[in-house]
């Protein structure tokens, strides 16, 4: 498959082609979106899937590193971010207490509604061993809730591994979660596929099926 041009999204994907003992290390993805949620009819910039009904989301995620990145990326998709500090506003008003990883996802749902957002997204990031600059594997699991319902209306994840070792930064996880949103949210039951990054086509993505 012929390689895109320019300055493609999550390509440098840390260049999760990471290498390591003389080789790329390519992000192994899996996800799924629950039935109908197609996010509109949405068009392919690069690889993204740009939903045509951009909603508005509470982010929350295990480190600000990638809490940052993700509301990057969505802005950039054109949905709205409640931001931490109307989040702590709400939290403080409703007597309850803000923590980055609370033991109460109803809270959140329900600070989500009374934010005015659709959905929170939950990110995590898991590594293997847990502690230090190294790791053998790193995974990434990302998933969107809806407020109203409770319901998962969509999730992914995304990981590397290596016999050897890896050097993940904070900014390459918040890349892996991207990766694993955008795996979850790729609407392949109508013309766009999804494909894994690899030596013959090393962006991947979500991408429009080509009509011929």
């Amino acid at each position: 498959m012929k390689r895109p041009g320019g300055h493609d999204w999550l390509m440098t994907l840390i260049i999760l082609t990471l290498t390591a003992c003389g080789g790329r290390i390519y992000p192994v993805t899996s996800g799924f979106h629950a039935p109908g949620e197609t996010f509109g009819l949405g068009h392919d910039i690069n690889g993204r899937f740009i939903p045509s009904k951009p909603e508005t989301v509470v982010i929350w995620a295990q480190n600000t590193h990638v809490e940052y990145h993700l509301a990057g990326a969505l802005l950039r998709d054109g949905y709205t971010v409640v931001e931490r500090a109307r989040l702590q506003q709400i939290f403080a008003e409703q007597k309850m207490r803000l923590l980055h990883a609370s033991d109460s996802e109803e809270d959140l749902l329900r600070v989500g509604r009374i934010a005015g957002a659709t959905q929170v997204v939950f990110a995590e990031v898991h590594r293997e061993p847990p502690v230090g600059p190294e790791a053998k594997s790193v995974t990434a699991s990302i998933r969107g809730v809806s407020v109203e319902t409770g319901h998962v209306r969509w999730s992914g994840t995304a990981s590397v591994s290596s016999p050897g070792s890896l050097v993940i930064h904070d900014t390459q996880e918040g890349s892996l979660v991207e990766l694993a949103m955008r795996r979850a949210t790729c609407p392949v039951e109508i013309d766009f596929e999804w494909i894994e990054a690899s030596d013959s086509d090393y962006v991947g993505g979500c991408r429009q099926r080509s009509r011929k």
